[in-house]
């Protein structure tokens, strides 16, 4: 058996035990989404927008999520200051740079938070990562990738070890790396395309299994394959797009340690530059 598979198993049977508060700065278009998954996979969502009310939280919070998504200035204040008072605190922040391959305000954004050191993990869309890694052109439209990124890997590879951060690139194939490790996850189901908020819903589950899991590779994979897993179980009885969410959202509860190490599709491997 894989035993980085079994280390996402445990991941999910520790999320389980302790129940960790998880704060998602999120996106109003997403939020209940990235709420409901956080809750059904075992962890607590919180999601004040307010700094007092966040000052307040932050004592019990396990672990951050800052989304970009619509952006405006009290915002992206707000996105600055909670990843200084996580990282000052030790709590782990996972960045979901939503609409950054098009959008200069965001990208200028989530570069400031990266280079600052402040991402323990950075999810975002392959044409995400690519342009915040200085691709230049990459195939997007809005917030979303069109076609495959050339020189993806590279690109990945070369932000985390410029950043710091755990690089998670999604998409057919998710692709996870550190800088020297590389794992590729191959669970998941085309319909998931058409369902927005997907991704984010991830970067909420990445951070409930980064609070109870320090090797923040590790969490990364383990999020990528239970979302995956719960993906394809949902879109497979699904007849469309509409009911995906709610049977998505019952295969998080569902899913056991022993799923993630019998039904994960993960190859892993040493990154080597070209």
């Amino acid at each position: 058996m894989n035993s980085l598979l079994e280390e996402a198993g445990g991941a999910i049977a520790r999320l389980r035990q302790a129940r960790p508060l998880v704060h998602c700065l999120t996106n109003p278009v997403t939020a209940a989404l990235v709420a409901g998954a956080v809750l059904a996979l075992g962890g607590l969502p919180v999601m004040a927008t307010a700094p007092r009310e966040i000052v307040e939280l932050l004592p019990s919070v396990r672990a951050v999520v800052i989304n970009l998504g619509i952006l405006d200035r009290r915002r992206a204040r707000t996105a600055v200051w909670l990843a200084a008072a996580a990282g000052a605190r030790g709590i782990p922040v996972v960045l979901d740079p939503v609409g950054a391959a098009t959008l200069t305000t965001r990208r200028k954004l989530a570069r400031r938070l990266l280079q600052a050191r402040q991402v323990a993990v950075l999810r975002g869309n392959a044409a995400e990562i690519a342009a915040l890694a200085g691709a230049g052109e990459v195939p997007a439209v809005g917030v979303d990738t069109l076609g495959e990124v050339p020189g993806l890997e590279g690109h990945a590879a070369s932000l985390s070890l410029r950043s710091g951060a755990t690089v998670v690139a999604t998409g057919s194939r998710d692709l996870v790396t550190d800088g020297s490790r590389v794992a590729l996850v191959d669970n998941g189901h085309p319909m998931l395309a058409r369902v927005s908020g997907l991704g984010c819903a991830l970067s909420g589950l990445t951070a409930c299994l980064r609070a109870v899991e320090n090797d923040c590779f590790t969490a990364a994979v383990a999020g990528a394959v239970v979302a995956g897993l719960a993906g394809q179980h949902a879109a497979g009885n699904s007849p469309g797009p509409g009911t995906v969410v709610p049977a998505f959202l019952d295969a998080l509860y569902r899913v056991e340690p022993i799923d993630i190490m019998t039904g994960g599709k993960v190859s892993c491997r040493t990154f080597r530059s070209t």
